[in-house]
């Protein structure tokens, strides 16, 4: 008998603003130990931001309770909406708390379709919560938007940015 489980319950969606007009929306997913990682990354996204949290600490490879989750989550919240005050137009930052479904690893795979599918534009820059974009990126993708989307989108390819500058 094979017992199938599900890589990740979804227990909350968190909205730190109304939509707004956004070229492209930055998408990552973490475990709840990187957090602070999070916070920081948004903080150098001067856009929407979609991530998938995981109720999971990666440095004791434990799950985390969803009371302790939530309240680590509403924390990091609140910073994250504070990142997007004064970026000049509604800004939507949307934070989906996950538990990891009792599979004992870290579900990246699972995470990253979540976090995908939180996007509300057709453009995503999918980016590792360990990396920060270069200041000015997301100035620089609005500026192009179109030409973006018309190589992303309509011709179907892909970009590819540097690692490190």
């Amino acid at each position: 008998r094979i017992t199938i489980r599900r890589p990740l319950k979804h227990v909350r969606t968190y909205d730190t603003g109304e939509a707004g007009e956004d070229s492209c929306t930055l998408v990552t997913q973490c475990s709840i130990d990187r957090l602070g990682r999070l916070i920081t990354q948004a903080a150098h996204w001067r856009g929407a931001v979609a991530a998938a949290v995981v109720a999971y600490d990666g440095a004791t490879g434990e799950h985390v309770a969803v009371r302790e989750a939530r309240r680590r989550i509403e924390a990091a919240v609140a910073e994250i909406g504070a990142c997007g005050v004064g970026v000049g137009l509604p800004v939507r930052r949307t934070i989906a708390h996950y538990e990891d479904g009792g599979l004992g690893l870290y579900p990246i795979n699972a995470a990253r379709n979540a976090a995908l599918r939180l996007a509300t534009t057709e453009l995503v820059l999918l980016l590792d919560v360990d990396f920060l974009p270069s200041t000015g990126l997301h100035s620089t993708v609005a500026g192009s938007a179109a030409e973006l989307r018309r190589r992303c989108v309509e011709e179907r390819r892909l970009l590819v940015l540097p690692a490190f500058e």
